[in-house]
């Protein structure tokens, strides 16, 4: 959609494409629209509307999906169980059972493991086998699709 030349707001260009600055397209803003460079000053409200109370540094390093570790241990060990997939497709089948478990993020395995039930535990790792086998047939049939085309 491009902007009529009275209905474009305020700093876009027709030009740029529908919702983008001119200097964002042309490339001489690497910050996205809408949001300042550099550290949040104290006191600013974020697009949550909290107010900061002053600028941290933040490690989030630790923080990941428990699941990522387990579908891809699961996708390696039964991909000899498909042969027609070769290692290019690996991954696929590891993102489309990643988004059929959902997610659940931790920071260290040890507090989610130590706080789950039997039947938690039972519950997850059917799941798990079932994401896993759903997404190797999947995309094992994508496959093969393309080729008869």
């Amino acid at each position: 959609m491009r902007w009529a030349a009275s209905t474009a707001p305020p700093g876009r260009d027709r030009q740029a494409g529908a919702g983008l600055c001119a200097e964002h397209r042309r490339g001489l803003s690497a910050q996205p629209l809408g949001l300042p460079a550099g550290p949040v000053p104290a006191g600013a409200v974020d697009m949550a509307g909290m107010t900061t109370q002053s600028t941290m540094n933040v490690d989030f390093s630790s923080v990941h999906n428990h699941y990522e570790r387990l579908v891809f241990e699961a996708v390696l060990q039964r991909a000899s169980d498909y042969p027609n997939l070769d290692a290019q497709a690996l991954p696929d089948v590891a993102c489309v059972a990643l988004n059929r478990m959902g997610s659940q993020y931790i920071r260290h395995a040890v507090d989610l493991t130590f706080n789950m039930t039997a039947k938690q535990r039972t519950a997850m790792e059917e799941n798990l086998h079932d994401s896993v086998t759903f997404a190797f047939e999947l995309v094992q049939t994508r496959i093969a699709m393309r080729a008869r085309r």
